[in-house]
């Protein structure tokens, strides 16, 4: 099963994003379950808040579920790596995580036609910015949101 977020409202936008996360940490669990769990408050995500702030322009920590839930139903997301990268934020993926999920990118991109992709992460975007360009998808990369010290406005 391809763990993927498809907003309900992603297939009928005339936008079609897809944000494109690098990896999981930890257990892997259901995107769908994650982000309507985010949404409603549990868990505290530091990076879906920091995708949630910055792509909705709403900055903000006392959006409620309804807020929440509607930006992320105009988007789908995605993350590059398969599978687990280890237990906690400290671990990276390598190199062979980040060659190895570029044939089910190309599936996902095919299947789901974004119009753009919101690239989080320049180091996976070494392994997924070309396949934009090679398919000919448009596509802005930013440092991951969790980066330390890293701005609101970059992203």
């Amino acid at each position: 099963m391809l763990n993927i977020w498809i907003g309900k409202n992603y297939c009928d936008s005339s936008q079609r994003i897809l944000v494109l996360g690098e990896s999981w940490y930890d257990e892997l669990v259901s995107l769908p379950d994650y982000i309507n769990g985010w949404a409603a408050g549990k868990p505290v995500d530091a990076t879906f808040s920091r995708i949630f702030n910055s792509g909705s322009g709403s900055h903000t920590s006392r959006a409620d579920y309804a807020e929440r839930i509607e930006f992320w139903n105009s988007i789908a997301f995605y993350n590059f790596v398969l599978g687990s990268v280890g237990p906690t934020r400290k671990y990276r993926p390598t190199k062979s995580h980040y060659e190895t999920a570029q044939p089910q990118l190309r599936v996902v991109l095919n299947q789901y036609k974004p119009l753009g992709v919101w690239i989080l992460g320049t180091g996976q975007a070494e392994y997924s910015a070309p396949i934009m360009a090679e398919l000919n998808i448009p596509y802005e990369t930013v440092p991951h949101p969790t980066s330390y010290g890293l701005k609101a406005e970059v992203l």
